[in-house]
């Protein structure tokens, strides 16, 4: 995942990668949180199943296809990733105009000709892996997916509603929310550890727990262990002497 920002708060530009765990370290007042708060906020959003008035007040129900009287919706895999990989243009597009400010908290005078742009590559495999969790969930769409039959196919995923009345917006709202809940399931469920408070030097760093015990979990994760933050918090509290 490929991150570029422009004008986001005081950061004027930056370009980063993002990896399985991405550090963002520097000098106070340059950015980092910004960078990271703004990161952190968008991969929120993306992986959220957005309600159906939300694409309607965006004027976003449809992408030009008829679905009047129709009888069954056959993507390929190839189509399902195109329509996927618009999604996310447009998604991607709401997040910087509308909700970026507000994660941030930002006055708009300070996000004046902002500019934020992920590249996501998603692969085919993860496409198919998402289809098939998406269609065993038992909390992903559910009162939704209720309305249609999905049979899997070699190349792709038929889609047939099971109540000849549904009109085409009904229809095109499902497939939104159809693309919702995959990136939902693509798009891993992130965090941020904030080791350090913005413009504050912690000078008793063998009493700061908190920090300490991120550190350890940062440490942790990097040898693919099963941590707890919680838990650490609690052995690095131990380890000081009571006083007598």
């Amino acid at each position: 995942m490929k991150v570029s920002l422009k004008n986001v708060g005081m950061l004027d530009e930056a370009n980063f990668e993002v990896g399985d765990l991405t550090i963002i370290c520097g000098e106070n007042n340059t950015g980092k949180t910004y960078a990271t708060y703004s990161l952190y906020g968008y991969l929120d959003y993306m992986r959220n199943i957005r309600e159906v008035p939300y694409y309607r007040a965006r004027g976003d129900i449809s992408d030009n296809v008829e679905y009047d009287d129709v009888q069954e919706i056959k993507l390929t895999y190839n189509k399902i990733k195109e329509r996927l990989q618009k999604h996310m243009l447009r998604k991607s597009k709401m997040y910087e105009e509308y909700f970026l400010i507000g994660v941030m908290a930002g006055k708009e005078d300070d996000f004046a000709n902002l500019e934020f742009n992920v590249e996501i590559s998603i692969s085919m495999d993860e496409i198919k892996d998402a289809i098939n969790v998406f269609l065993i969930s038992d909390n992903l769409l559910v009162r939704a997916k209720r309305r249609f039959e999905h049979i899997l196919y070699d190349d792709g995923l038929i889609i047939k509603p099971i109540n000849s009345i549904i009109g085409k917006r009904y229809i095109a709202d499902y497939m939104n929310l159809l693309s919702d809940a995959l990136l939902h399931i693509i798009l891993r469920n992130n965090f941020i550890l904030s080791v350090e408070r913005t413009g504050a030097s912690i000078f008793q760093e063998e009493l700061d727990f908190t920090k300490i015990a991120k550190l350890e979990t940062l440490k942790r994760m990097a040898r693919d262990e099963d941590v707890d933050v919680f838990e650490i918090l609690d052995e690095k509290k131990t380890t000081i002497p009571k006083a007598g």
